[in-house]
């Protein structure tokens, strides 16, 4: 089930490359596959692909054999919705009011010519959860940046956690006080698992699982 499906890319035609996003091209993801050497690589909230194309260009640097599965619904998050109409269709590149995150996302694959390594899955973290536990597929680094409210990112760090392998990497960005969610959620996570929580460069969480 690691297998690319390339027909995702068949005949698809990419828009021009427009890769922003939010720290998703710090160091941290290529030191963090340097050091562990994943085969598989889960990715929850992708938006445009800074971080797993960050990531990808990291596995094929390394000569690795890893699959990056990005999971994300491409719906853009609360915020996107409720920071204004322009704001909203800017960001999410909405055509008849639905957004194209999705294919830009592809577009974004394409031009890195990492189509060999990127699988999108479109469904919401809790789908995907799901689907990785169904067909058995566990991951060395699992990387948590989709919704940021609370309750949902506390659901999404127990789902995971279950699909991590022994010693791999639960991780994710945010981790600041205009995220309380995220600080509240991976504090609460940390303690009830009692592990030890790594912070790197102000605002990257990190738990290893033993």
């Amino acid at each position: 089930m690691n297998k690319i499906d390339k027909t995702i890319y068949d005949n698809f035609k990419p828009f021009p490359l427009q890769l922003t996003g939010w720290n998703g091209n710090k160091p941290i993801f290529r030191e963090l596959i340097e050091k562990i050497k994943p085969t598989t690589i889960i990715e929850v909230g992708t938006w445009k692909g800074q971080s797993a194309i960050t990531m990808g260009n990291a596995v094929r640097e390394f000569g690795l054999n890893t699959t990056i599965h990005c999971v994300d619904t491409w719906l853009g998050a609360i915020e996107f919705w409720t920071t204004g109409k322009n704001t909203s269709e800017r960001n999410l590149s909405t055509i008849n009011g639905y957004p194209q995150v999705y294919y830009q996302f592809l577009s974004n694959v394409v031009h890195n010519n990492l189509q060999d390594i990127i699988l999108p899955f479109p469904n919401t973290s809790e789908n995907g959860y799901r689907y990785f536990k169904y067909n058995n597929i566990t991951a060395q680094m699992i990387y948590i940046d989709a919704s940021h409210e609370e309750d949902d990112v506390y659901k999404d760090l127990n789902n995971y956690y279950e699909l991590l392998d022994n010693n791999g990497i639960l991780f994710g960005d945010d981790y600041q006080k205009n995220w309380s969610g995220v600080i509240n959620s991976v504090d609460k996570f940390t303690q009830e698992k009692n592990m030890e929580l790594e912070i790197v460069g102000n605002n990257f969480w990190i738990l290893k699982k033993q």
